[in-house]
């Protein structure tokens, strides 16, 4: 009983070092914001990137038998890597923005635009970290090691999600170029992934 309380509470602690500073991040942002989004829409683009793991998975699933019987190993993960990591995650992540919270009226400035790529960067790093403490850390490795290797991927995640967001506002935004900003929205973060 002992073994098994003591892998909870360093579960139950892992779970918390991951989550927090990302809700802190978050909440940091909403209180310097002038114009506040609402809330329940800000924590439910936080939640839906929980909910985009699944389509993500299931592509995975296909994908990587085709791409490992079609390329050789050097090409396998350059394709792996743009392909599968960067141009999956970021569509999906757009589509939480673009289905989610695009339409909505309140949605009309580029301040919006970072606070909503905000929530979707750092909800998808959150339990992408999650999927990483489980498999890999969870009581094999150090927790100094999960820290450096996954909060540079939190940081990444965000920033990439300011950027999405960024042109996903000025798309909305008259004086823009629609199609051009839609386009970066993007673009941008599949190429910088």
């Amino acid at each position: 009983h002992l073994c098994l309380f003591t892998l909870l509470n360093m579960y139950t602690f892992y779970l918390a070092l991951n989550s927090i500073p990302a809700i802190f991040i978050l909440f940091l942002f909403l209180t310097r914001e002038k114009n506040k989004e609402p809330l329940s829409i800000v924590l439910s683009t936080f939640a839906l990137t929980y909910i985009i793991v699944l389509p993500l998975d299931i592509f995975i699933s296909f994908i990587d038998p085709y791409l490992e019987n079609t390329f050789d190993s050097q090409h396998y993960f350059s394709f792996q890597d743009f392909f599968r990591a960067a141009f999956l995650e970021e569509f999906l992540k757009f589509s939480v923005i673009f289905l989610f919270v695009y339409k909505q009226t309140h949605f009309d400035e580029l301040s919006d635009g970072i606070i909503y790529g905000i929530a979707v960067g750092l909800g998808y790093a959150v339990v992408a970290n999650y999927e990483y403490l489980i498999r890999y850390y969870l009581g094999q490795k150090p927790m100094i090691e999960f820290i450096g290797n996954r909060w540079w991927a939190l940081i990444g995640h965000v920033s990439l999600g300011i950027l999405m967001g960024m042109f996903l506002a000025k798309s909305r935004i008259k004086r823009f170029n629609y199609k051009l900003m839609l386009s970066l929205s993007l673009m941008v973060p599949i190429f910088l992934h």
